[in-house]
């Protein structure tokens, strides 16, 4: 059996919140990175459009996210 590469996740419809090593990041369902896990704290504000934010620099970014091709904009 293998070690999990994630602390916890959770998924919406179309993406999943991960967290390593107290880090939150996203991935899709295949379990490809999308956003790595580096922020503090993240929230999917609407369908989308996810905020995220570090405790260093404290500055908050908004991503919209395409859910057909997993790039995103900031």
């Amino acid at each position: 059996m293998s070690k999990p590469i994630y602390d916890y996740g959770i998924c919406y419809p179309e993406i999943c919140e991960v967290t390593r090593n107290k880090k939150i990041g996203f991935i899709d369902y295949k379990g490809v990175r999308i956003i790595p896990c580096k922020y503090s704290q993240a929230y999917l504000v609407t369908k989308g459009i996810i905020s995220l934010s570090n405790e260093e620099d404290k500055e908050i970014t908004f991503l919209s996210l395409d859910y057909k091709t997993f790039k995103y904009k900031i």
